[in-house]
């Protein structure tokens, strides 16, 4: 997820902030509203981190939430191929029935 999308999401991935952030207050969250600055000034504020640090920790955690997406596309792929080999192999096997 990249910086703009934050805000678009917000309402989505706003309990993650909190899990990762635990010392994040639902104010804290009320008045970050998906900004990608104001997550950053809060994380730092509150966890007495440089603004590079909490930029750091803020970039990361968005990049892990799109590390979770990718495996699960990469299991539907499987899936449907596993589903087009017992498929082809029923129709193969359909002459001997």
């Amino acid at each position: 997820m990249n910086r703009t999308q934050l805000q678009g999401r917000w309402r989505q991935i706003r309990g993650r902030v909190r899990e990762r952030w635990g010392h994040l207050t639902n104010d804290d969250l009320d008045v970050i509203a998906g900004r990608w600055d104001r997550l950053v000034g809060t994380v730092q504020e509150r966890y007495g981190l440089t603004r590079e640090q909490a930029e750091r920790q803020v970039d990361e955690f968005l990049a892990s939430l799109e590390d979770a997406k990718s495996p699960s596309v990469w299991a539907l792929v499987g899936i449907a191929l596993v589903a087009l080999l017992i498929l082809a192999f029923v129709l193969s096997r359909r002459d001997e029935w």
